[in-house]
């Protein structure tokens, strides 16, 4: 190869059956040269005899595509799983989710993240977008090898205690262990549990040390009357948790709000269910990205049809996200697809794929490159095993069909992943 590599780095050649780098062209029997974690060139197979590799990778059989982003997730919630009662009210649900958190060992909690971090490599997953309001993921994260951003939760509805939740959120991040492969965000909750004071302050020292932000925004109708008007199941809620502080709630929909707040720029907005009038045009106009979680909303059972095709025409940057297992029976991001194709049969499956790979890149403030297979970009791949020798007729329906079978999984050129037998 050229002086472009190290002598003393390996170069490993990767020869693969069909290529997918990104939801443009496909290419039938590209070899992919990886240097340091990092794709360094793609070429036709038949251009390559004679140059130098200290590794080969043989993956002829199979179809190579950039690893899924699962945009939104809580990981420290995974020991709940099959512990909570879908089709529940929003608020009787976070009710319920108080009453058991924090009853668990934590090794029984720490055993429940490492099995679904598992679960998201054995699926594909090779990026996830982590919400943690305890820090518990990070340690098993590097241990596992898998690419994350952990947005670090804060909440407090009363105004009063905003600048001591902002010292512990920042105090939180700044102690936060970062790596290669695991980098921090913050995540203000959402305006029904944070006061605009803390939103305002999170919002402000994420972009001071430029650190994604995160919130979970419009999930549900009931969110948006407790917004504009301070009533309904929310009110509730706050006033049985202790938490309650009248007068204080923003007086517009969500999304108005995080505007008023400084908090909309560029922000991930968690869900996006119910979009009041005039919401799309203002989250394109501040550069927002938008994380749809297809299965958490058919477990809950919400009647709703979500702003996706208009946030589309938008140019809005779409991202999937499985949400929790204590919202969700599973961690593949293929069902999640499955979910927007029978939602959205409109949809070409080519951008379904966009949205679980470099839109999930731009919704966690990745950089340029992430989620697809070029020069400079990590090889986050992904390999399944092809039905035809000759190619795949619809590369993208097999990418994003949860019946296909994996072979391999790779993050900054390391295997984590090899289907046995």
């Amino acid at each position: 190869m050229r002086t472009l590599f190290h002598k003393l780095s390996p170069i490993i050649k990767v020869s693969t059956g069909t290529l997918v780098p990104d939801c443009g062209e496909t290419l039938a029997n590209a070899v992919v040269f990886v240097h340091e974690g990092k794709v360094v060139e793609i070429c036709p197979a038949e251009s390559v005899t004679k140059r130098r590799a200290d590794r080969k990778v043989d993956l002829s059989g199979c179809l190579v595509h950039p690893g899924f982003v699962n945009a939104h997730c809580h990981l420290e919630l995974s020991y709940l799983a099959g512990k909570m009662i879908p089709g529940l009210p929003f608020t009787d649900w976070v009710r319920d989710l108080v009453k058991k958190r924090g009853k668990a060992s934590p090794s029984r909690v720490d055993s429940a993240i490492r099995k679904a971090i598992r679960r998201l490599i054995e699926t594909g997953t090779t990026c996830v977008g982590d919400i943690s309001s305890t820090g518990l993921s990070t340690t098993h994260l590097r241990e596992a090898g898998l690419r994350a951003v952990v947005f670090h939760e804060t909440l407090g509805y009363n105004p009063s205690v905003a600048g001591v939740k902002l010292r512990e959120l920042m105090d939180r991040v700044e102690r936060a262990s970062g790596s290669e492969f695991v980098t921090h965000g913050v995540s203000p909750h959402a305006v029904y549990s944070t006061s605009g004071e803390l939103i305002k302050g999170a919002a402000e020292y994420a972009a001071m040390r430029k650190k994604p932000l995160a919130i979970h925004v419009a999930e549900t109708m009931e969110e948006n009357v407790f917004a504009k008007k301070g009533t309904g199941p929310f009110r509730d809620l706050l006033i049985r948790l202790g938490a309650f502080a009248p007068g204080f709630h923003p007086r517009s929909a969500p999304v108005a709000a995080l505007q008023t707040l400084s908090a909309l720029e560029n922000a991930l907005l968690i869900h996006m269910n119910f979009p009041a009038r005039g919401d799309v045009t203002r989250i394109a106009r501040a550069k927002a990205k938008v994380c749809l979680c297809p299965n958490s909303n058919r477990w809950f059972g919400r009647d709703m049809e979500h702003p996706l095709p208009k946030l589309l025409d938008k140019k809005v940057p779409v991202a999937l996200g499985t949400d929790s297992l204590a919202s969700n029976m599973d961690l593949d991001m293929t069902k999640e697809a499955a979910a927007v194709a029978e939602d959205f049969p409109e949809i070409p499956s080519r951008d379904i794929f966009r949205m679980m790979t470099e839109d999930g890149a731009r919704a966690l403030g990745l950089p340029e490159g992430f989620g697809a297979l070029r020069a400079g970009a990590p090889f986050d791949a992904v390999a399944i095993y092809m039905d035809k020798p000759a190619g795949v007729a619809k590369p993208f329906e097999a990418i994003i069909s949860p019946d296909r079978q994996l072979a391999r999984v790779f993050i900054a050129g390391r295997e984590l992943y090899r289907k046995r037998g």
